[in-house]
């Protein structure tokens, strides 16, 4: 906090920031054609897959699902965990 010379309210509103869930990131981003939805769908997968192991992938695929609502091909949790796993595979 001090190193940053954030004030209380700075630092409240930072934790605010990055205590957001999905929902409230995605209300946030402008309308984008379907194509920019499932690039961002893949990178997030990527991102996801990243991790070294699968004990979040629950959770990454569920984000995912309500990412992908908009993009071209909608994901839904089941395809989600796999995209993230074969993608895991791919890049380990």
């Amino acid at each position: 906090q001090s190193i940053l010379s954030l004030n209380d309210e700075d630092l409240s509103a930072l934790d605010a920031y990055f205590d957001r869930e999905i929902d409230d990131v995605l209300a946030e981003f402008p309308r984008i054609n379907p194509k920019a939805w499932s690039d961002l769908v893949e990178l997030c997968t990527t991102g996801a897959a990243l991790a070294s192991d699968d004990r979040h992938d629950s959770s990454y695929a569920q984000a995912l699902q309500k990412l992908s609502k908009a993009a071209e091909k909608p994901l839904n949790v089941g395809t989600a965990t796999q995209a993230i796993r074969k993608t895991r595979k791919a890049i380990s």
